[in-house]
């Protein structure tokens, strides 16, 4: 609700002001966030974009127009130029992000990341991405750079030398570097008590254990930690690192998935419940989904969210609410258009409600568009429900009549014969 309330006062300023650069600014960043899922938003304020993962994406039309807008403007401020070091790389951290979450934009994405890398292999906040999207870099180039910058005394009221000194412990962890890790972390420590930076440290310290397999001492770092968000950050950090290198363990399963359900109810943590949501899609488990589809649609925003929210719902028998939710949120898909597995999900929800004849029209409709074998069969299997006979032998006899139709959909149309 507070984004878009900042979206319509901005929005009103630049009515009266719209040739004013930190308007503009100012727009672009309100309405790059906008495009985010409430989940994804920063525990902390942060200047610069923050890596996201596309599960915390939108994909509507209206957010991708709005990343659009956002990074014209950010690359018209870059292009006057003129602006100190540090702007830059903020605002060079945004225009990336505003192309890396346009699915349709990826290419560009790519181009300008290795324009800005090449240009500055130490940039702190798009080497952040890297990671989180697969950016391929010159990692060996982007160290040394980060390297000298570094070398001697490190003063982090210094332009960004604090991000500058976490994106190298993070590079460092990526190549299992731990020694490199905890001695960086350890020359910097009085650094970050003087910018108030100790539960950033504690962070990092604890992520550099884990990279270790020492998951104990991170948990006390965990437990030790004043930043009681940041405590929960590690210990999920730490759970879930144990659930990715042990997915078979039910036991492992168990505590990391208890852990996010504890700090949703408890805590209200958004990110945990469409993190658990998630992960419980992963795992075939359903049911929680559809007890707390509401909520999960509205931190995660997007579309993904709405797809499994949607086949939780119709796995546990609620076709109803299923179709409620396909028909209240198809804003959240590109032009509000439902893909073809959401349509034909629809056609199973109103077979499952007895609703036979408005399966077959939504079928007939889907075959329209598609004009596919598959869709033809979704027909078939609809006019099977509904008995209509005639309506089968002559879709069948169309399937059949299809020159090289693979073999798989002509047994599917022999079992719906003979029933």
């Amino acid at each position: 609700g507070r984004i878009d309330e900042a979206w319509v006062k901005i929005s009103q300023v630049e009515e009266v002001k719209p040739q004013w650069e930190m308007v503009q600014i100012s727009k672009a960043i309100i309405g790059y966030y906008s495009g985010l899922a409430p989940a994804a938003f920063p525990l902390h304020p942060l200047s610069w974009a923050m890596p996201v993962l596309w599960q915390l994406v939108k994909r509507d039309s209206e957010s991708m127009t709005r990343f659009r807008d956002a990074e014209k403007i950010f690359a018209s401020v870059l292009e006057k130029g003129h602006k100190k070091r540090e702007q830059r790389l903020i605002y060079e951290s945004f225009r990336f992000a505003c192309l890396v979450n346009d699915t349709q934009r990826q290419e560009e994405a790519n181009n300008y990341f290795h324009k800005v890398i090449t240009d500055n292999p130490s940039h702190p906040f798009l080497l952040t991405w890297t990671q989180i999207r697969g950016m391929k870099f010159d990692y060996e180039n982007s160290c040394q750079a980060l390297e000298e910058k570094l070398k001697g005394t490190v003063d982090f009221y210094q332009g960004v030398r604090l991000e500058e000194t976490l994106v190298l412990v993070d590079l460092y962890l990526r190549k299992n570097q731990t020694g490199k890790a905890r001695q960086l972390l350890q020359k910097t420590r009085s650094e970050f008590q003087k910018v108030n930076g100790d539960s950033v440290y504690s962070f990092w310290l604890s992520r550099t254990a884990v990279v270790e397999n020492k998951h104990d001492e991170a948990l006390r770092i965990a437990k030790k930690e004043s930043d009681r968000p940041v405590g929960r950050q590690i210990q999920m950090m730490v759970l879930r690192d144990r659930y990715f290198s042990q997915k078979s363990n039910k036991k492992v399963y168990n505590q990391f998935s208890r852990y996010l359900e504890k700090c949703w109810i408890k805590h209200n943590d958004q990110q945990a419940l469409v993190e658990l949501c998630y992960m419980q899609a992963e795992n075939n488990h359903w049911i929680f989904i559809s007890e707390n589809y509401e909520r999960f649609i509205e931190f995660a925003g997007n579309a993904d969210a709405v797809r499994l929210a949607a086949q939780a719902l119709f796995l546990n028998k609620k076709p109803t609410q299923c179709l409620e939710i396909l028909e209240t949120n198809r804003i959240k898909f590109l032009d509000s258009i439902l893909p073809p597995d959401l349509k034909k999900l629809r056609i199973k929800c109103y077979t499952q409600l007895g609703v036979y004849s408005k399966a077959v029209l939504e079928a007939e409709e889907l075959h329209i568009k598609l004009d596919s074998v598959d869709s033809l069969l979704t027909l078939i299997e609809a006019q099977l429900q509904q008995g209509d006979v005639n309506g089968i032998v002559y879709n069948a006899q169309k399937i059949l009549q299809i020159p090289s139709v693979e073999p798989k959909y002509i047994l599917r149309v022999a079992r719906i014969a003979a029933l």
